[in-house]
């Protein structure tokens, strides 16, 4: 049995799962080498997101297993609300689930509450008069092709693709007592 939770500063269950979700966000940007800066800045950041204000961070983790015992985590989506020129978005940074095609009820039902989180967070903007959420972002080291047959009833639209340049820093490694640049 499979359960999407998302984390919550104000439920205890979620301290003890904050944790895990953080490795696993870590473990994602090492394996895709998904460059953040500092790591530790980052972390810091991702925490404080989580606590300072946690109705614009999307913190969730897919729990697999039948009993408290037997349970898992195999899967984690990480996003938050962004700004870009003045209107908020959802940055969906990772999304992650072991089993990706047999994970789609897991999927949708993240797809759903996240509609939900928006809903309630456009409301609060409506009220103000401030620009609504109007989309979401997902950056994913899959191809958009991937994601349009997993959820084909989802409209989504290929926005760009970010290629890393890193010709205007100099790197410097120390291999075998050789400096390589």
């Amino acid at each position: 049995m499979r359960k999407l939770i998302r984390l919550q500063p104000s439920d205890r269950a979620s301290w003890a799962l904050y944790p895990e979700f953080e490795k696993r966000v870590v473990h994602f940007l090492e394996e895709y080498g998904t460059h953040v800066g500092d790591l530790e800045m980052f972390k810091t950041e991702l925490r404080q997101r989580f606590v300072a204000t946690p109705q614009l961070a999307g913190y969730w983790l897919v729990l697999e297993g039948a009993g408290p015992l037997e349970t898992k985590i195999i899967g984690h989506i990480c996003c938050w609300v962004n700004m870009q020129y003045g209107r908020p978005y959802v940055l969906v940074f990772q999304t992650e689930i072991e089993h990706q095609q047999s994970s789609r009820d897991v999927i949708m039902q993240a797809v759903a509450e996240a509609g939900e989180w928006v809903a309630i967070l456009n409301g609060e903007l409506g009220v103000k008069g401030a620009p609504l959420i109007t989309y979401f972002e997902l950056w994913t080291p899959h191809p958009p092709e991937v994601w349009a047959r997993l959820l084909p009833e989802l409209p989504m639209e290929r926005a760009l693709h970010v290629l890393r340049f890193g010709a205007f820093t100099q790197r410097t490694e120390l291999t075998n007592g050789r400096v390589l640049q």
